[in-house]
């Protein structure tokens, strides 16, 4: 006896829980790739806007950074001008105890070359009658100001004929003025022990006696 196949019909053959299960993984699977293509296709680049927000927020970050950072070394120069006053103090009590006089000076004496005041190079606190310089028995090196020689169009109003410098004056020998002059950076107040009196707006200074100019006693 021949027995004839039966046939069979896949599609309608029930499926058991774990080819379901299979099923619906490859799915998700299929789906959530779908899903990332897209997200990367949407996100790889900036948008035109997004681009000029984020150079804006830089811009001001760098304009605040370099404000901070000018100021620092604004700062830094004024503390130099502070400390370049006591030294050249200093220097002048040394020639004071050899001489019992400062270096006579009846005109200003600068530290920059081609300034209002005279200039003797780099010894330029010296007395006049006899020529008797501080370099180089009782210093070194005579400080200068910490921009000497730069150009700066923003210099103090009042001081188109003067250079940043140091000036030094002693009408008698008795007493002298010495000035940090058209180079103060931070704003001067009363309160400030190198405030200048005579120059409030020009000047900071350090004296001994009446400056030996015949000014008022104010100044470190």
């Amino acid at each position: 006896m021949t027995l004839s196949p039966i046939p069979l019909n896949l599609k309608s053959m029930p499926l058991n829980n774990k080819t379901c299960d299979k099923l619906h993984v490859t799915s998700d699977i299929k789906s959530n790739v779908k899903g990332q293509l897209s997200n990367v296709r949407k996100s790889k680049g900036f948008t035109l806007i997004e681009l000029l927000v984020v150079i804006a927020i830089i811009g001001v970050l760098a304009a605040f950074a370099f404000a901070s950072f000018g100021g620092a070394q604004a700062r830094a120069r004024d503390a130099q001008r502070k400390n370049d006053l006591k030294v050249i103090q200093k220097t002048l009590q040394l020639y004071y105890q050899d001489h019992n006089a400062y270096p006579i000076a009846t005109g200003w004496e600068s530290s920059e070359v081609g300034d209002a005041a005279a200039n003797n190079a780099a010894s330029w606190i010296y007395d006049q009658p006899t020529g008797t310089p501080l370099v180089p028995n009782y210093i070194k090196k005579l400080p200068t100001d910490p921009k000497s020689g730069q150009g700066d169009p923003n210099l103090t109003p009042g001081c188109s004929s003067w250079k940043r410098s140091y000036l030094y004056l002693s009408l008698t020998g008795k007493g002298y003025t010495v000035l940090a002059h058209c180079s103060v950076e931070e704003p001067w107040n009363s309160t400030n022990g190198f405030y200048d009196c005579a120059r409030p707006t020009l000047a900071w200074k350090v004296y001994e006696l009446d400056g030996g100019a015949g000014e008022s006693a104010c100044g470190y």
